[in-house]
């Protein structure tokens, strides 16, 4: 049985273990490493190809994470039936928007992280209910360099669970059962689900090439007499439209005339690296700020911020946090104020954005005349305009690939469109990416004319 040595070229740019994972995955793809296939052991291929034993652990941890090899005990490591390398049943799923990160790297990190003592002191104990003042000030910290939110006081950050925790203590903190919540004709899935929850009553504000219309945003406060509106001005899910200064200052402006609350969702801001300011540093005193490190880090390590205006808005919803979480957690905490400090968080997301701008890149060329270009290259989800939307996704499930339809979006009440969301980051791999569009592409290409329409 001959020996896998990949050949490794001299002088490529990249780290060592991204170049060999690539080596890797097209050697599955091409057949040159067939199912079933045992790899050479990590410490005879650092041997072989003469580079460090580190690389090549993490190379096949990455490999294993998207499922192109599997591990046993005392066996090896063996390439996988390719068919696992995406869903179970071959379905691609690109409807989840989650980032295209390398766990592999970042369980190192952790795990470093974890054998640092002092890291760990009182982090398995109940928490000060808006988390430690090392995690806030590092939080704080993070904001006004990823989000261009410089003036942010520590004191104003909420630890909590994600960003959905906090958008959960902020409407449960300002909002009774009955009353109606502003927002983008398209929205968050996530704010929908909790609207529900609350009894709360979603009007959609409609939506212009920018985003939220403030003339539109007017009209309906007036009409619907609501306290509160819910934005997403930076890669707008699902539409990937980012608010300009200019509109941040008008809609910042109707609120104060209005006597509105703003509940600012930036979770997006750091895929992107915006070059303007959020709105709630435009007005702090109304604008409730929420992000996490869910896009850009992980989802599961579920650390998320909230800054909250002074007074009793702040009090309003640590009692709401303590309702539904009663103590922030310490240790996933501990460990995101370690990641933000040392400086990996900002090497991840650069990492991230990268990754995610030869994945949009990718995407752009592919569907060319179908894809609406999105506010920044590193986005994390496109956004196909198509008139039957729903019809469109029933088709692609059929073909193999779930995308979500603008049905998925629509807060009711305001003018939608009609299209699909694409996330290129949940994608396993380029090579499982570059398939499912290749999928895509030929289904709305041999779609019937009227259930298609090209990119704006």
């Amino acid at each position: 049985m001959s020996v896998w040595v990949p050949s490794l070229a001299e002088g490529a740019e990249g780290p060592i273990y991204q170049r060999l994972l690539d080596v890797l995955a097209e050697d599955i793809a091409s057949g040159k490493l067939k199912e079933g296939e045992r790899l050479p052991p990590q410490r005879d291929l650092a041997h072989r190809l003469s580079i460090s034993l580190g690389s090549v652990t993490r190379a096949y941890d990455e490999a294993l994470r998207r499922g192109l090899v599997e591990a046993h005990v005392g066996r090896g490591t063996f390439v996988s039936d390719r068919r696992t390398a995406e869903d179970a049943s071959g379905l691609i799923d690109l409807s989840t928007n989650t980032a295209p990160i390398d766990f592999g790297a970042l369980s190192s990190l952790i795990q470093q992280a974890m054998g640092k003592r002092s890291m760990l002191s009182g982090v398995f104990d109940y928490q000060p209910p808006p988390g430690r003042d090392a995690d806030r000030k590092a939080a704080a910290a993070w904001i006004a360099r990823s989000a261009r939110f410089p003036d942010v006081d520590w004191n104003d950050v909420i630890t909590c669970g994600g960003t959905q925790n906090a958008l959960a203590a902020v409407f449960s903190s300002l909002c009774r059962p009955g009353d109606t919540v502003l927002c983008e004709a398209m929205t968050f899935p996530g704010m929908r689900l909790l609207a529900s929850q609350l009894g709360l009553t979603l009007r959609g504000v409609a939506m212009d090439k920018e985003g939220m219309e403030p003339g539109a945003l007017e009209r309906a406060v007036r009409e619907s007499g609501a306290k509160a509106v819910y934005v997403l001005p930076t890669l707008q899910n699902p539409t990937t439209r980012t608010l300009s200064a200019a509109r941040r200052a008008e809609i910042a402006a109707i609120a104060r005339k209005q006597d509105l609350w703003i509940v600012e969702d930036d979770i997006y801001a750091p895929c992107a690296a915006p070059d303007v300011a959020p709105i709630a540093a435009l007005a702090p005193e109304r604008t409730f700020y929420a992000t996490s490190l869910s896009k850009i880090v992980s989802p599961g390590l579920r650390a998320g911020y909230l800054v909250a205006p002074k007074g009793d808005p702040f009090e309003r919803c640590l009692r709401g946090l303590r309702a539904l979480m009663h103590s922030p957690c310490g240790l996933s905490g501990a460990v995101a104020a370690h990641l933000l400090e040392s400086s990996s968080a900002d090497e991840i997301a650069a990492q991230v954005r990268a990754e995610s701008a030869e994945r949009i890149a990718l995407a752009l060329s592919m569907l060319d005349g179908f894809a609406a270009r999105p506010a920044s290259p590193s986005s994390l989800h496109l956004w196909i305009p198509c008139p039957q939307a729903d019809r469109a996704a029933s088709l692609l499930f059929g073909e193999g690939v779930r995308l979500s339809p603008a049905s998925a979006f629509e807060a009711g009440a305001g003018e939608t469109e009609s299209g699909l969301r694409l996330c290129v980051g949940a994608a396993s791999s380029r090579r499982v990416l570059a398939k499912a569009l290749g999928i895509v592409k030929s289904a709305l290409t041999a779609a019937p004319d009227q259930m298609l329409q090209t990119a704006l």
